[in-house]
């Protein structure tokens, strides 16, 4: 199998499920897919490809990485606020506590993976990361509300930290998916 035949199939099984999708965009979650499903593997690991999973919007792949920023940018491009205090951040719940705990871990993420060459440790903490997120969008309201600066700024800085992330791992992340 060659890498035109893997890009090529999987960007024909992405063309289903995202009809509407712009080229551009779809080309940027095709090459996603890919690289996201062969850098979840640490390098003692065999790889286990699999086009399928590797195209799902839900899980451990570049689609729902890339589909949870998109998600970002519009709660965002939604607020009024673009502009948060570092003090907005206080008197934090359960969702908003873990979400700050993962940001803060980063930086040293990214270390350790670079001295280790393990790019893997980078994909599973941004799973980690697009999790918190959405439990944490699933279950509180960012926009409107007494603590939706608060909100905003977490969700600015885990949109932040999820583009570094995929941009260090030759990802893209769409806006707008």
């Amino acid at each position: 199998m060659s890498a035109f035949w893997l890009l090529s199939e999987t960007q024909k099984i992405l063309k289903k499920g995202f009809k509407k999708v712009e080229n551009a965009v779809l080309e940027d979650l095709t090459i996603g897919a890919v690289k996201w499903a062969m850098l979840k593997f640490s390098r003692e690991s065999n790889i286990a490809f699999s086009i399928d999973e590797s195209v799902q919007i839900e899980g451990n792949s570049g689609p729902y990485m890339q589909y949870t920023y998109a998600r970002i940018h519009s709660v965002l491009a939604k607020s009024s606020i673009t502009d948060f205090e570092a003090n907005s951040v206080k008197n934090l719940g359960v969702e908003e506590l873990a979400l700050t705990r993962l940001i803060c871990q980063f930086e040293d993420v990214i270390f350790s993976a670079a001295h280790t060459f393990s790019p893997n440790l980078l994909t599973n903490y941004l799973f980690e990361l697009a999790k918190v997120f959405n439990l944490f969008y699933e279950k509180e309201k960012i926009i409107g509300g007494a603590d939706q600066e608060k909100r905003l700024a977490l969700t600015a800085a885990t949109g932040e930290v999820l583009k570094k992330g995929l941009y260090l791992l030759g990802i893209s992340s769409p806006e707008k998916i």
